[in-house]
């Protein structure tokens, strides 16, 4: 890994060519919605068969438009939820992580960012693109159990630590 962690850093103006030594540049995006009386849940989003059939938060390139990381998972918020960037508190979770696409087989680098949506968000707002097919509220440990990639089980649960009333474990 080189280079910044931090999702408020600029975005180069090559963003990777999908090797190991030049990884595409990448962000995901855990969503955490708060609850009154209870720990807060993980807004969780299913990919397609045809793109892997996994649990995973909103994730996707960087794009040459995205100023920062930060800018690009805003992007992708929209994108792949349809939920606006009004009233979301950020988490920068100061990590990248290489590692080789399940469908692609190409090299990226990752940039993890936690966005605590605002409370009431209900997984029914969410307007799905064509990469996912459901979008479900679990609590922490349901979402951790449903994760294939130990990396993202790592990250998720990095982010879940730093919420206010985190939930265990």
């Amino acid at each position: 890994m080189s280079g910044a962690t931090s999702i408020h850093a600029p975005c180069p103006a090559h963003l990777g060519s999908g090797t190991r030594d030049d990884p595409w540049h990448v962000v995901e995006v855990w969503l955490a919605v708060p609850e009154t009386g209870s720990a807060p849940r993980a807004l969780m989003l299913r990919r397609t068969p045809k793109g892997g059939g996994f649990w995973q938060g909103v994730s996707g390139r960087v794009e040459p438009g995205d100023a920062t990381y930060l800018d690009a998972a805003f992007r992708e918020l929209a994108e792949e939820t349809g939920l606006p960037r009004a009233g979301v508190e950020v988490i920068d979770l100061d990590r990248t992580m290489d590692f080789v696409g399940p469908v692609s087989q190409r090299w990226f680098r990752k940039w993890g960012v936690g966005f605590v949506l605002p409370s009431g968000t209900d997984a029914g707002r969410v307007v799905l693109s064509d990469e996912h097919d459901e979008a479900v509220l679990m609590t922490f440990a349901e979402a951790a159990a449903a994760l294939r990639f130990e990396g993202q089980v790592t990250e998720l649960q990095r982010f879940a630590a730093q919420l206010p009333d985190a939930p265990p474990g």
